[in-house]
């Protein structure tokens, strides 16, 4: 009811104020807003595998672009692997909140915070030189 309210309140012009009859507040929006950018399971996953980038382990199951160098076999397992590893992290530093996350949520979040860093394995799948080089389309070609 209350993000209904919230959502259904974004195209009226005063977007502060919260419905007539509901018991959320003005200021109840804004305070909401700022506790979901400060409980992002995005940060929450980097900060895991900044510490986790010292471990060869986690490192070699992101380490592959292509099936064939996956350590699996696949990189979808190598994903799997390494939320894994995050997972057990989180355990072991009384991270409640990923500590009991799904294995999929977690490679989802990894991937973003891979992307954010350059490091993700299309964006170093197609880097040479240092340089991530645009998507070849066939019709860009040239007669």
């Amino acid at each position: 009811m209350i993000l209904y309210a919230f959502f259904s309140n974004l195209n009226n012009r005063d977007r502060t104020r919260a419905p007539k009859g509901d018991a959320m507040t003005t200021t109840a929006i804004p305070m909401w807003v700022q506790e979901m950018q400060r409980d992002n399971i995005n940060d929450e996953i980097e900060s895991i595998h900044l510490r986790l980038l010292e471990d060869k382990k986690y490192c070699a199951y992101l380490h592959a672009v292509y099936d064939a160098q996956a350590i699996e076999g696949s990189l979808a397992a190598d994903n799997v692997m390494a939320a894994m590893m995050i997972r057990d992290a989180a355990r072991t530093t009384g991270n409640a909140k990923l500590a009991d996350e799904k294995l999929g949520i977690i490679v989802n979040a990894l991937n973003v915070v891979l992307r954010h860093h350059g490091d993700s394995r299309k964006q170093r799948c197609n880097m040479i030189g240092g340089q991530i080089m645009p998507e070849y389309r066939s019709e860009e070609r040239e007669p």
